[in-house]
């Protein structure tokens, strides 16, 4: 699971960058595989991550319908990572 949230992390930063630099075309296309990826990832994750997940998905739609991609990139970078790296309190 460590392997799988690491790529997670990765490709989000990866896909943040290319936001930053104006590569929208690919940035959007590198969106699409990270959301498949991430979709597919969710049933291994606790209920609070995936709702919380689910919330910050929708804050990006948001800012893709009013052409924010820096937005975008920091939700990717800052907020999504760190919610798949930090555990869970119990």
């Amino acid at each position: 699971m460590v392997d799988l949230i690491d790529a997670l992390c990765e490709d989000a930063i990866n896909t943040a960058n290319h936001f930053r630099l104006g590569f929208v075309g690919e940035a959007n296309a590198l969106l699409v595989s990270f959301i498949d990826k991430l979709a597919h990832a969710t049933d291994r994750l606790p209920q609070i991550k995936q709702q919380q997940l689910e919330l910050l998905c929708n804050n990006i739609v948001n800012a893709q319908q009013r052409n924010d991609p820096i937005y975008i990139a920091d939700l990717l970078e800052y907020q999504i990572t760190e919610l798949l790296t930090i555990e869970p309190q119990t």
